[in-house]
């Protein structure tokens, strides 16, 4: 290891490397085509799942908490960048999908990205919550369609 890299920089690593593989591969096979909508893209695990994901040939929606994020968003090959807070967010995925929505979201801020994850979903779709920086996501009761959807 080079000797700028301390062993809590290289435990950390190792440990959202690892978070993204179960979240990439086993959680949700991610692959060509597939469209994730990613919450946290500038953080550790965010930095990581981007470019990984886009490795396996996926449409990456990635979400930033302020604008001056976009940029490096977009240097982790997000394909889209959207601004949380600016905008209904569900609205603009559908935009930017042309209706398809997310095949998948990994959301990890909980309680204030609730609704708008779920709404930014395409029926049968994925939410993975993984993390409540906002507090946990409120509780919400399952209701099937006749045709099988929920919500």
């Amino acid at each position: 290891m080079p000797q700028s890299v301390t062993s809590y920089i290289a435990a950390t690593v190792l440990f959202e490397g690892i978070t993204a593989q179960y979240l990439l591969k086993s959680t949700y096979q991610v692959k060509q085509g597939t469209v994730v909508l990613l919450y946290g893209v500038g953080g550790a695990l965010g930095q990581i799942m981007a470019p990984w994901a886009k490795h396996l040939g996926a449409t990456v929606i990635g979400v930033v908490s302020k604008a001056s994020s976009v940029d490096r968003a977009r240097v982790l090959g997000c394909d889209e960048v959207l601004v949380w807070r600016k905008g209904d967010l569900a609205e603009k995925v559908a935009a930017f999908t042309n209706g398809h929505k997310a095949d998948l979201v990994y959301d990890g801020v909980g309680k204030l990205t609730f609704e708008a994850s779920i709404n930014s979903l395409r029926p049968r779709g994925l939410m993975v919550s993984i993390g409540a920086s906002t507090g946990a996501p409120p509780s919400k009761s399952v209701h099937l369609k006749p045709w099988g959807h929920c919500f």
